[in-house]
């Protein structure tokens, strides 16, 4: 795509999205850099209308941008996300979520199910930022079948469900356990590097692991646990 160009795809009042790239790729290329004043972010987003479906296949995104399924304030849709590769990009929406400086190369906003997606080393040009493949943000539930991602977040309100077969080297997550708000459940058949896990004010992580989930190592307050101590 030219340099900031938006590549939208949005569907009418009561329609869904879907979109099968059939293998395609798309190289989007922002700069990221008059936040709020001019659309300069080389965003790729499938956008139905609020509270409507979206299907997503079979497409990669690189170069430099922001990947969404559905849109900020306007998701709330089931969505099924098949192959969705996203291959180092550098990611140019730079935010601060719950006082978290994060910059995230894809995110969706309604209820999704994401299916061999491949989402691996996410950069970032603004300095402060963490770069991250995938976030997961309040009000959001999410549950990932196979696929391989480097970096995670979860925001404080996130569901995240890590299913049979998915790779994941690192997350990060405030998930918490107050009225349900927030959770990270780690499958039978999910294998995890290591995983992060930070209170937020007086809340504590909400972090399950089911039998036969494959974890490295657990990190809170400084301390390093095993699947099984953590557990315990």
């Amino acid at each position: 795509t030219p340099e900031n160009t938006e590549t939208l795809i949005e569907a009418p009042a009561g329609s869904p999205i879907n979109v099968d790239g059939n293998g395609a790729t798309i190289t989007t290329n922002g700069i990221g850099t008059a936040a709020g004043s001019s659309y300069d972010y080389g965003y790729v987003g499938f956008i139905p209308a609020k509270g409507e479906d979206a299907t997503v296949s079979d497409l990669k995104v690189v170069g430099s941008g922001f990947v969404e399924v559905g849109h900020h304030g306007q998701g709330g849709g089931n969505y099924t996300i098949n192959k969705l590769v996203v291959e180092n990009l550098v990611a140019t929406l730079n935010i601060n979520n719950g006082g978290n400086n994060i910059a995230a190369a894809f995110s969706h906003y309604g209820n999704a199910t994401m299916t061999d997606c491949v989402m691996t080393g996410t950069t970032t040009l603004k300095d402060g930022f963490k770069p991250y493949d995938a976030a997961f943000v309040n009000g959001t539930k999410t549950t990932i079948i196979g696929g391989k991602y480097g970096v995670i977040y979860l925001a404080n309100q996130a569901h995240v469900t890590i299913g049979e077969g998915a790779e994941i080297d690192t997350i990060d997550s405030y998930a918490i356990t107050t009225r349900n708000l927030g959770k990270l459940t780690v499958g039978e058949g999910a294998k995890i590097g290591t995983i992060n896990l930070y209170d937020t004010g007086s809340y504590k992580p909400a972090l399950v692991i089911e039998d036969g989930a494959e974890v490295g190592a657990i990190i809170y307050n400084g301390v390093t646990y095993t699947a099984a101590e953590w557990m315990a």
